[in-house]
């Protein structure tokens, strides 16, 4: 974001001034004023404004993959945005920390969980109507993000199902009987 790809900070401390140190001068000048909070607010602000300048392409790929629900193909976004898909996977995990795949696949699960709060079905609706292949598609997304598959995941473990739903703005109940497993 401020010069150092996010890839590279995941899990680590790392002072805003090996960042940025334009950002680091103008936050440590705020802190030291009486009253910092303004100061700080407009500091970070303008770092913001800056690096989204910077580079336009990822946030609306990034919107447009969230709008398509997972589902955007990344090749027919690169050519609108003239680049090729291995400058895009670049500039994609630097700015968001993820590759472009993985990003969409993980938009695609979070859509079960709204699918199954909304309309209760059997898991092969559920995986054609969340951009799945078929079924098994979509069970081996759930054992690589969760750990278990859907059916196992949304029985044993409806605490977590439930705050998914709830997360994600689903209030109705959903079904994990029989008729409805994976």
């Amino acid at each position: 974001m401020f010069g150092a790809p996010m890839h590279e900070l995941a899990g680590r401390f790392t002072p805003i001034g090996d960042l940025s140190p334009v950002l680091g001068r103008e936050l440590d000048r705020a802190l030291e004023s009486a009253d910092p909070i303004a100061p700080v607010e407009a500091a970070l602000l303008c770092a913001r404004n800056t690096s989204r300048s910077s580079d336009a392409v990822v946030p609306e790929a990034v919107r447009r993959i969230i709008l398509a629900k997972g589902f955007a193909h990344l090749a027919a976004l690169t050519r609108e945005f003239s680049l090729s898909i291995r400058q895009f996977e670049r500039r994609f995990d630097a700015s968001v920390g993820l590759p472009p795949k993985l990003f969409c696949r993980m938009q695609r699960f979070i859509q079960v969980f709204r699918v199954i709060g909304q309309k209760p079905g059997n898991w092969v609706d559920t995986a054609v109507a969340c951009g799945y292949y078929d079924q098994s598609h979509l069970i081996r997304d759930f054992k690589s993000f969760s750990g278990e598959t859907p059916a196992v995941l949304l029985a044993e473990d409806a605490d977590l199902a439930r705050h998914f739903l709830l997360r994600f703005g689903m209030s109705h109940s959903y079904n994990t009987a029989a008729g409805h497993s994976a």
